[in-house]
């Protein structure tokens, strides 16, 4: 499968690399944006001798440690930086760009779960992309700060090598260093909830016919089988719920759907 990268500033005379992820993608990519990768450069000029220069996009630069997922953010956050050789703009054109590539960072650090901003790091580190480098190290910085200890564990994968004693003393003796740390779980339900989306919910609507089953084994109301279970807040486990029916013998004709 091959993924063609978008130039920002396209021209029919756009020289392009062709790059070979660790799943086989192919992609091909504006020069201008390749070049930004260091180890890609090095290839590129180290190889000038056979003839890669000239052949240009027919040769296939591998790149055994990055997978396609993570150079296709890898790319779009390249062609978001400014080119090398760009004419400078005037100062109200470059304050929008800047603004734009902020918004954009925003958004990106957004949608990404805390495996991703890993996998980004060590592939820059790979590639050598030293402004992407930097950026998500330093969203990765900004993600585990005033993070508790269990966190940090866990984000990295961490193995706690620590005596319960050991660990009690060190935390008497360095209380300081724990100071304005949130706990384990509010960092894990901060993640959560930032990752999770919410339902829009449009109110009771009536006269719909025929209105959605809920199944036959979700239980409303007190169970006809034994009266000791109360009625649900939520109805669970069940299928189709979007709606309940409300007539005396409800749609299957079973008792215990009411």
């Amino acid at each position: 499968m091959s993924n063609t990268s978008e130039n920002p500033n396209p021209s029919s005379s756009s020289a392009k690399m062709t790059l070979k992820t660790s799943d086989n993608e192919l992609f091909e990519v504006e020069e201008a944006v390749a070049m930004k990768f260091c180890t890609v450069k090095q290839y590129f000029e180290d190889e000038k001798d056979s003839d890669v220069a000239a052949r240009g996009s027919t040769t296939v630069i591998p790149l055994p440690n990055v997978h396609s997922a993570v150079l296709t953010m890898l790319i779009s956050y390249g062609k978001k930086l400014p080119q090398s050789n760009a004419v400078a703009d005037n100062h109200e054109e470059e304050e929008t760009k800047k603004k734009e590539r902020k918004k954009y960072e925003q958004g990106l650090l957004k949608n990404l779960m805390p495996g991703e901003l890993l996998d980004l790091i060590s592939a820059a580190n790979y590639l050598d992309f030293k402004e992407g480098l930097e950026f998500f190290n330093q969203a990765l910085a900004d993600h585990i700060q005033n993070k508790s200890v269990e966190y940090v564990r866990k984000f990295f994968g961490i193995k706690n090598d620590y005596e319960p004693h050991e660990e009690e003393k060190y935390r008497e003796e360095y209380a300081w260093a724990f100071e304005g740390i949130e706990c384990w779980l509010i960092g894990e339900l901060k993640q959560f909830m930032a990752k999770t989306k919410t339902l829009d919910i449009a109110g009771t609507l009536l006269g719909i016919k025929p209105a959605l089953i809920v199944a036959s084994f979700s239980v409303r109301g007190l169970n006809s089988l034994d009266s000791n279970i109360l009625k649900p807040e939520m109805i669970a486990p069940g299928e189709n719920i979007l709606a309940a029916w409300i007539n005396a013998i409800g749609p299957t004709g079973l008792d215990s759907n009411t």
